[in-house]
């Protein structure tokens, strides 16, 4: 049973939301009253007959008409129809169901006429140059929020953005709203739809409606809501309640608009300006590490050729030294043997050096793939096993982990821990036994080289010039070099002269076990 309809004056554009039965003249104690002449004071009445709408004419002096024609005594009307009573024209709606969850008592198309006031005309200028010199998002929100609550009587202001998904992204909103939005799913497809803009009428009143939690705890009576359009897309609305009935009406939707008007293009504005700041500050960031990128790939460039040069600038003199030594060792039998011997040796260090030198400048960029890394140290350790004998140093590995699985290159890894082993006779006292702890740390293996149940004082300020102790060789830093290339680092001890112990520290993937068994 119907008990609710609406008329909407096709002259004026109001809509008039009543009760049926209801009774339609002059007289102000009708249900709809209407001030033109040609109506009389009881003209028509609507009623309720199971079921069915029914106008009916009350003995009017100009009679009832119903969708150009005259209605004898009684007519039934349909959602849509015309009726004309003396000169006014009303067309007869239903209520929307109560399932959309909205009672749209009044909407207006782009070409509906508003003859702004000088008040709101000086309300629109100063809202225009209040929010001229915003551009960042919050600033603007906060002075769009101040403006409405001072131009409208409102218990909600809400102002909500489409997302990408569909859904109503929340902008501003006071009282802040904790989930979804304040504004029913029915107006939102109809603004999608149309572009309508909405009057609502008394929202507590409506069944459907109470059932909305926001709707029941902020009291809502009266409502408006309008779209923001920007290059004829709608992307937002604008949502204001009261919790008092009819407070907003027609020149008040058609304010609202002409606000939504200037605040629209502000807002996109305002969220393309943030995005492109975004990517501003994104390709800046890029380049200042491309920039860092490229410096340490020419600072590593000057380094190879001046290791280059440099060893070619020491191994001639080397070479001459070394032919002189032995020409002065054949013509003086008398010269003691052991000095000389000391000579030689260090010079085919020095010549060590410089092979080391060469086969480093050398060194192809790594190519990482998931390896155990327990396994590269095992057949490092059997190759220099025979230098490691000669100084009496016995190395131990021992594995806390089961997560083995490094992405690295597996020959420049190896050659990383050839070179630090090579370092150990020179900082570790012969005799000694050396443990190789494989462990794991923040989401790391370290590889913990040195005396049994030593731990390194690792830099931890970043200065590596200023944590170098005084005795690491050319072999810890071309293998510092290498490791660093994969991603990893070697941290040297810091306490005293000897880099030793140190840690080894690579990054680890993620396995399943059965790829390591």
């Amino acid at each position: 049973m119907a008990n609710i309809i609406i008329l909407e004056d096709i002259g004026s554009g109001t809509s008039h939301r009543l009760p049926i039965p209801c009774v339609i003249g002059r007289s102000p104690d009708n249900d709809l009253s209407l001030t033109d002449e040609t109506v009389s004071q009881r003209h028509a009445k609507i009623l309720d007959e199971n079921g069915s709408v029914i106008i009916e004419d009350l003995g009017s002096r100009n009679g009832v008409f119903v969708n150009g024609f005259q209605v004898e005594k009684r007519a039934a009307l349909s959602p849509g129809d015309s009726i004309q009573v003396g000169r006014v024209t009303l067309k007869y709606d239903a209520p929307p169901e109560e399932c959309e969850g909205t009672l749209i008592l009044h909407s207006l198309d782009s070409e509906a006429k508003w003859e702004p006031d000088s008040r709101r005309l000086k309300w629109i200028y100063e809202m225009t140059l209040d929010l001229a010199g915003h551009q960042k998002t919050p600033h603007l929100e906060g002075k769009i929020l101040s403006r409405l609550k001072q131009l409208f009587c409102c218990n909600q202001c809400y102002l909500g953005i489409f997302q990408d998904d569909g859904t109503l992204g929340t902008i501003l909103s006071e009282p802040a709203v904790e989930e979804g939005t304040p504004v029913s799913q029915s107006i939102i497809n109809r603004l999608l739809l149309n572009g309508e803009s909405f009057i609502l009428a008394d929202a507590l009143s409506e069944d459907a409606l109470n059932m909305q939690e926001s709707i029941t705890a902020l009291r809502i009576r009266s409502a408006m809501c309008v779209p923001l359009v920007s290059r004829d897309n709608i992307y937002g609305l604008i949502y204001l309640a009261c919790d008092t009935a009819g407070v907003y009406n027609q020149t008040d939707l058609e304010f609202l608009k002409a606000i939504a008007s200037i605040i629209a293009p502000k807002i996109e504005n305002a969220r393309l300006w943030e995005e492109l700041n975004h990517h501003l500050q994104s390709a800046m960031e890029t380049l200042r590490k491309t920039q860092s990128r490229l410096m340490k790939i020419e600072r590593a460039k000057a380094y190879i050729w001046l290791a280059q040069a440099m060893a070619h600038e020491i191994r001639n003199p080397v070479m001459i030294i070394g032919g002189m030594v032995r020409r002065l060792e054949k013509e003086s039998s008398d010269s003691p043997k052991s000095g000389f011997q000391a000579i030689f040796k260090a010079a085919e260090r020095v010549e060590e050096v410089l092979r080391e030198v060469d086969h480093f400048v050398s060194l192809p960029r790594p190519e990482k793939s998931p390896v155990r890394i327990d396994e590269l140290i095992e057949e490092e350790l059997e190759a220099t096993r025979e230098l490691l004998e000669k100084s009496h140093i016995k190395p131990v590995l021992r594995l806390e982990t089961s997560r083995l699985k490094v992405p690295l290159d597996g020959e420049l890894f190896r050659k990383s821990i050839e070179l630090v082993l090579r370092e150990l006779p020179a900082d570790v006292p012969g005799n000694s036994e050396v443990h190789i702890l494989v462990r794991e740390s923040n989401n790391c293996v370290e590889i913990l080289i040195g005396p049994k149940d030593e731990e390194p004082l690792p830099c931890q300020d970043g200065d590596e010039q200023e944590c170098r102790p005084s005795g690491i060789g050319l072999f810890l830093n071309l293998a510092s070099k290498i490791i660093s290339d994969q991603d990893g680092e070697i941290l040297p001890d810091t306490s005293g002269p000897s880099p030793f112990p140190l840690i080894i520290r690579m990054p680890i993937i993620s396995y399943d076990m059965k790829d390591i068994n």
